[in-house]
């Protein structure tokens, strides 16, 4: 059942989270070391402008020139989602992204914090699916939609 391998997988993840959330343990950002990092790397951080990328030319990539904020959630989103699972045979990043893509031009807020804190696993597997063609649900998308 690939709904019991997705949590094999995933369940390592959601013990540490609850380890870390009985602990009262907060994420935090570590400036030490990114100033460390910039210092010793600062080169390869050039701005660039945000018209030079070419992810807009692509189907699986969304880019929002107007809208820096966007597209990064956009790539959290997929970097999330990409890291997690992969819910169907022949399911591929392209089909993740495109299907991430459509969501974002049909609703620039499907993103945005407070519904990504709230999103149920049917409309994860309607993100997922818009672009791939098969008739279920993604199994395993309750999970996912948890983390």
């Amino acid at each position: 059942n690939i709904c019991q391998e997705v949590l094999k997988t995933c369940q390592s993840i959601m013990q540490e989270h609850q380890q870390q959330k009985d602990k009262g343990k907060d994420v935090w950002i570590d400036e030490k070391a990114i100033d460390i990092e910039i210092a010793q790397n600062g080169d390869q951080y050039q701005k660039q402008s945000m018209t030079e990328l070419e992810w807009d030319k692509d189907t699986y990539h969304y880019f929002n020139a107007n809208d820096a904020e966007l597209t990064l959630r956009f790539i959290l989103v997929l970097d999330a989602l990409n890291f997690c699972f992969w819910p169907l045979k022949h399911y591929e990043y392209e089909h993740l992204g495109a299907g991430l893509k459509q969501t974002l031009l049909a609703d620039a807020t499907a993103f945005d914090p407070q519904k990504l804190m709230t999103l149920k696993s049917s409309t994860l597997s309607q993100w997922l699916l818009c672009k791939f063609s098969v008739n279920s649900d993604v199994t395993a998308a309750e999970e996912v939609a948890i983390i």
